[in-house]
């Protein structure tokens, strides 16, 4: 993966972060799949990177795929 340092992830970070395209990112954020975004505003959409780093840890020792 791909390091990226500031403090939210945007879904284009997600989206480089698991070589996928932006739509995916947002599939999965509809279905669920990965924690809850926050709004900025009503355009805006970000993950605080402290809880998406958790998720992934957790994610990663659970054995599943990323």
């Amino acid at each position: 993966m791909t390091a990226i340092n500031h403090k939210f992830y945007t879904i284009s970070d997600i989206a480089t972060l698991f070589n996928v395209h932006k739509n995916t990112v947002r599939r999965w954020r509809d279905n669920g799949e990965i924690p809850k975004p926050i709004s900025i505003n009503s355009q805006s959409l970000f993950w605080p990177k402290e809880i998406f780093d958790e998720f992934l840890a957790n994610k990663q020792s659970q054995g599943q795929p990323q």
